[in-house]
This record gives C-alpha cells, structure tokens and sequence, in this order.
C-alpha cells in the first residue's frame, strides 16, 4: 500500500512541477505573443498543456489497472471449500452449474433471473482429475445412469 501511495505522491508532484513551469513561463511572455498562443490552436502551450493532460489520464490508467490486478476486487474470497467444479450450457441463456461446497456436490440449474437447485450429491461425483481431462456432459450423464440403475 506504501508503493501505491509513493508512486502517486510522484505522479502528482511531476505534474505539478510540470504544470507550474509552464505557467511561469507563460508570465514571461508579453501580452501580445500570450494573446496570439491563446487563439493559436497549435501553439506550444497548448499543445503542452494537452500531452500533460493525456500523460496524466494515461498513467492513471495505468496505476488503476495495476492497483486492480494486485489487491482484485474488494470483498472477494478464494475459498477453496466453494467452487464451480463444471459447467454445461442448455441453451443461450440456460447453464447447468455443478458446485462443490465442502465434501457436498450440489446441481443447479440457471436461468435469467432464477437460480434452481436440482440436486445434492453427498459424495463427490465429479472429481477434480475427471473435470479437466472429461467433459461435464459426459459426467452427467453416467452419473445419470448410475442413479437409474439403483
């Protein structure tokens, strides 16, 4: 948090130093040549004033972007006892999601707008090994026939 916090302290005293400096050496200027550069569109303050303003707009981006991939989103967790262990699309808005909490396998259904919850698997039935090399569908369904042969 200290490395954030010094980086900003010096992207802000540059701009700072950057912009004063220009504005003092506009006071050196006459007033005729200040008017000319005012209604000159490409004159050298203006153009420096505008790579000051990108520069600025860029390196925020950027110190966003890397405050985001360091700490992520607030609240998140990585809870390794609740994951998504598969998932199969039924349609163009419709999935079925395997998760797994804890020892317990639970099938949803997901829709827009509603989240229904199929079935609990006590045992897992979907191991971790099979859900990178198979496919979930395939999974399913011999845990389907599995079921109807009881």
């Amino acid at each position: 948090m200290s490395k954030i916090i010094t980086i900003i302290k010096n992207t802000l005293t540059m701009m700072i130093i950057f912009l004063s400096s220009a504005a003092i050496a506009d006071e050196g200027v006459s007033t005729q040549s200040t008017s000319i550069a005012n209604n000159e569109p490409f004159a050298m303050a203006n153009i420096l004033q505008m790579l000051a303003g990108l520069a600025f707009v860029i390196i925020l981006i950027l110190l966003l972007g890397w405050f985001y991939r360091r700490f992520g989103t607030i609240g998140t967790n990585n809870n390794s006892d609740f994951r998504i262990v598969a998932s199969l699309s039924m349609g163009q808005r419709e999935r079925v999601v395997m998760l797994q909490v804890g020892h317990h396998q639970i099938l949803l259904g997901v829709g827009p707008g509603h989240v229904e919850k199929i079935h609990v698997f006590d045992e897992p039935v979907i191991k971790e090994s099979n859900s990178s090399g198979g496919s979930f569908s395939d999974s399913l369904a011999k845990v389907i026939s599995q079921r109807g042969q009881r």
